[in-house]
């Protein structure tokens, strides 16, 4: 796919995953394991789309260790994790569709405590979180939603790591 994406692509991209992930809760309400995780009061993090990504994957793990157990649950097991697993990618597409935003800040925040590469990795994975609570249907693009995750991910980097003495 060409290297710059438009917003449509993008947001079409970040559509097909929801609506993976959506086919994995539907695939796993029902299974008294899966409903266990899924009815446990949020905590404030939680209430986010990441928050609600993690408890998903917490469920689908909790399902495939039953499924270990019952075999009648492992092509559902097997199927939902399929569908999560083409969630991630289509996420992973999304996060490096736009490397570009990692590297230039990257290059704006470099300083002599912690290399441009290492900031540059650093970047990714702030793409990463970025893909996965992007919302498609608000009036914004990924690279724009993006950009302040970067930011974020690449200044935690350089105050934990950047020197020798942790200054608070």
């Amino acid at each position: 796919m060409d290297p710059r994406w438009t917003a449509e692509q993008e947001k079409d991209t970040a559509r097909k995953a929801q609506a993976l992930e959506e086919q994995v809760e539907q695939m796993l309400r029902g299974i008294p394991e899966a409903d266990a995780v899924f009815d446990q009061p949020l905590a404030r993090e939680e209430r986010t789309r990441g928050g609600a990504l993690n408890r998903l994957e917490e469920a689908l793990v909790a399902v495939e260790a039953l499924a270990e157990k019952k075999k009648s649950l492992r092509p559902l097991s097997s199927a939902a994790r399929v569908n999560w697993q083409e969630a991630e990618l289509l996420r992973w597409d999304l996060a490096m569709s736009a490397k570009n935003v990692a590297r230039v800040e990257a290059r704006r925040l470099s300083n002599s405590l912690l290399g441009e590469e290492d900031l540059i990795q650093d970047g990714y994975i702030g793409l990463l979180r970025a893909s996965r609570r992007f919302d498609p249907d608000r009036d914004l693009r990924f690279v724009t939603y993006a950009r302040w995750w970067v930011r974020a991910q690449i200044i935690r980097a350089i105050e934990t790591t950047g020197r020798t003495i942790r200054i608070p």
